[in-house]
């Protein structure tokens, strides 16, 4: 992954971190795919190369499925890190991607 690809130069790159799907059969709501997307939400904004959209500005955008050029707009992201998360009684397996909302891209997976 490079940012410098998704942000014009001389700019940092925006990044917002959609809730991450349960793919288990009977999603039990325990909190854990949130958990674990407000988790990697505060670890990424420590990094100096983006900015990071907070967790709680992203949660209307959850369940809400929407164009990337409307997450563009409404949320000034340049990237969207989308992903599921498969736990099972040991471990939870997880898939991220990461897309550019300019153009509906995947850049990282």
């Amino acid at each position: 992954y490079q940012h410098n690809r998704l942000a014009s130069p001389g700019t940092v790159a925006t990044m917002a971190v959609l809730p991450f799907d349960d793919t288990r059969p009977l999603p039990m709501h325990d909190g854990a795919a949130p958990g674990i997307t407000a988790a990697l939400s505060v670890e990424l904004a420590h990094v100096r190369e983006w900015r990071t959209v907070s967790y709680t500005s992203v949660l209307p955008f959850a369940y809400n499925l929407r164009e990337m050029a409307a997450l563009r707009r409404e949320l000034n992201a340049d990237i969207v890190m989308e992903g599921k998360l498969t736990p099972s009684e040991t471990t939870i397996d997880g898939e991220l991607w990461m897309v550019r909302t300019s153009d509906g891209k995947r850049v990282w997976r």
